[in-house]
């Protein structure tokens, strides 16, 4: 599958993550999710670490430019795996779903969020904002920002391109948001399921997902609290 593949972004190993991700997700979508989830999945991403760290002992290179080799995808698949399992419990664990999902900043990435395989795909779209910075500074700094390759004494230039690219996707997506992504990989992946399943998602429901979805609580109510909600009740 390599030549499919392809070696600078690949789809393998970066699919596992996917799947990995999947895993966790259901774990999470059970009826009751277990109170010690965030603690197996914890341990779960210690242990890709180590075996990454293990097999880099043991002779095997590092390597994050092109095509991980097993240790460094390992070790990265680990620490994101870590990190997403410390969101869950700092956030959903402690009953802050709203509070946290409402905060401006974190707003921003969840539209981003929802086509998040779009912005993948979409890389001609660099097209755009790299002509803007020709236009204003190529002359200037007699750089070519279309290339996007920038020596470490540059790298004040790779800021500049990555602020400005951000702030126009950002544009392209508040504006793509007033349609509700149509016509975005997710928009065909949802019309595919719907073909087979019948049924319809609002995942794509910009003002659903933003503002009306109901946050889950993986934190049980504890007995003080049931006895007042009890009480109030009769």
């Amino acid at each position: 599958m390599v030549i499919v593949a392809g070696n600078i972004e690949p789809i393998f190993p970066y699919l596992a993550t996917g799947l990995v991700g999947s895993m966790l997700g259901l774990s999470l979508g059970r009826e009751k999710p277990a109170e010690d989830l965030t603690k197996w999945w914890f341990y779960i991403s210690l242990l890709l670490i180590v075996s990454g760290i293990s097999l880099f002992l043991m002779g095997q290179p590092m390597s994050i430019s092109m095509r991980p080799t097993m240790a460094s995808y390992l070790i990265q698949l680990g620490g994101q795996l870590g990190l997403i399992t410390l969101l869950i419990y700092l956030v959903e664990y402690k009953n802050k779903g709203k509070e946290f999902a409402n905060k401006k900043i974190v707003r921003l990435f969840r539209r981003w969020g929802m086509v998040a395989l779009t912005i993948y795909t979409l890389e001609i779209y660099d097209l755009v904002p790299g002509t803007f910075l020709n236009l204003m500074l190529g002359k200037s700094t007699q750089v070519n920002f279309l290339e996007n390759v920038f020596g470490f004494e540059k790298i004040y230039l790779a800021l500049i391109v990555g602020i400005h690219s951000m702030i126009w996707y950002e544009v392209m997506l508040r504006l793509w948001s007033k349609i509700n992504f149509k016509w975005s990989m997710e928009w065909i992946l949802l019309k595919i399921q719907y073909t087979f399943s019948k049924q319809k998602s609002r995942r794509l429901d910009v003002n659903y997902v933003l503002n009306n979805v109901e946050w889950m609580s993986l934190k049980e109510r504890s007995m003080k609290e049931s006895n007042i909600l009890k009480i109030k009740y009769e």
